[in-house]
């Protein structure tokens, strides 16, 4: 089935693009909250939404069915007649005013929002105001799917300060051209993995044939790998959509299958060879799993695995991140590699990732990374 994306370039214009038959949301236009909207129907419903330009409304009505939609209430007033006609679609109008509010009417839920607070990635700017931005489109989301009750945000402009100086907007958030606290991401990425290269096994660098980073998180960190111990990169995997980060899709199965069918491989060029793939961090460890898996099916000698960030012990209290069972919460350290399908496994220690990221900027957080039994500095 494809279905039309209408995006606003002075003009609308048409993209084609698969999409399910019956979406289970659509969010018109784009603000502070929907942008917020967005990155949590990706985490709970994965491709299974749209966003629509609000004058392109009218025609993808025509053209796809869906269970939900979310809109203004400017938005709502002009297409109230032909939203009307729809009672089994729930209809979500948001609009400001001085307090939280919820209001249901039939299918129609009235939400109005005081001033929010929020951490607004795209375009690194801060909002402090009454209510939390994140836990009010978490909310909303997990209404859509689960039908849980809409609560009363919270009020928290810690969580908004936090995303900001996160570290891992530079280490796998973020675009690399992205200028985030003065740095430059491609910059730092490539930095961090010349660091690296001074914690690689000396014995282990003669024997190798090459460095592949895992697409596209992990290649700027390879090539900086690759200059550090001359060693050639080699590009041999390859995603076939980069729009989605695989990380962002709580539901495992849906993120395994997603993985499996998304990556090519270049499999004349990687027979029998001993290589060491980089790959940004380790959170739940699925990613780097089937991408070992898919390499040793593909008759790769030897697999050693090189990581620009320390070890991850604890899940981010900042919504950074989706809420998984972390690799560490499972297995023990030492069964890491093993568990990966992987020959060794070296991280980036905790001391020298922090003075990295010192040099940036003082509030940098890297609280996931932290743990008792390393040494901080």
């Amino acid at each position: 089935m494809f279905a039309v994306f209408f995006q606003k370039f002075g003009v609308a214009k048409m993209f084609l693009k698969p999409l399910p038959q019956l979406l289970e949301c659509i969010i018109l236009d784009k603000n502070l909250l929907h942008s917020k909207l967005k990155l949590y129907l990706e985490r709970y419903l994965t491709r299974n939404y749209a966003v629509v330009a609000e004058e392109s409304f009218a025609e993808y009505f025509k053209i796809l069915k869906f269970k939900n939609i979310i809109l203004k209430q400017t938005e709502f007033n002009k297409y109230q007649k032909i939203l009307q006609k729809s009672k089994q679609i729930s209809i979500f109008v948001l609009n400001k005013g001085e307090k939280f509010k919820i209001k249901k009417d039939s299918n129609i839920i009235h939400i109005t929002t005081p001033k929010m607070s929020a951490f607004d990635n795209k375009n690194n700017r801060l909002y402090k105001g009454k209510i939390l931005a994140d836990n009010l489109a978490e909310n909303i989301v997990l209404f859509i799917k689960n039908k849980e009750k809409i609560k009363n945000p919270q009020i928290n402009n810690l969580i908004p300060f936090k995303q900001k100086y996160c570290s891992l907007r530079l280490l796998y958030k973020n675009d690399v051209n992205d200028i985030i606290l003065g740095q430059n991401v491609g910059e730092f990425r490539i930095k961090l993995g010349k660091i690296l290269a001074s914690y690689i096994d000396k014995k282990l660098i003669k024997n190798l044939d090459y460095i592949v980073g895992v697409p596209s998180s992990g290649i700027f960190y390879a090539v900086g790998l690759s200059q550090a111990l001359n060693i050639p990169f080699l590009p041999a995997l390859k995603k076939q959509e980069v729009s989605e980060r695989s990380f962002e899709i709580v539901n495992t199965d849906v993120r395994k299958n997603y993985l499996y069918s998304n990556m090519q491989i270049n499999s004349h060029l990687i027979k029998d060879k001993k290589i060491l793939l980089v790959d940004e961090a380790i959170f739940t460890g699925a990613t780097l799993k089937i991408v070992c898996d898919i390499l040793r099916d593909n008759q790769v000698k030897e697999i050693h695995l090189a990581i620009p960030s320390p070890k991850c012990y604890k899940q981010c209290n900042y919504l950074m991140l989706p809420k998984r069972t972390l690799l560490l919460e499972k297995i023990k350290e030492d069964l890491m590699a093993q568990y990966l399908n992987a020959d060794s496994l070296t991280f980036l220690p905790q001391e020298a990732y922090k003075n990295a990221l010192m040099q940036i900027n003082q509030n940098l957080c890297l609280e996931c990374f932290e743990n008792k039994g390393e040494i901080n500095v």
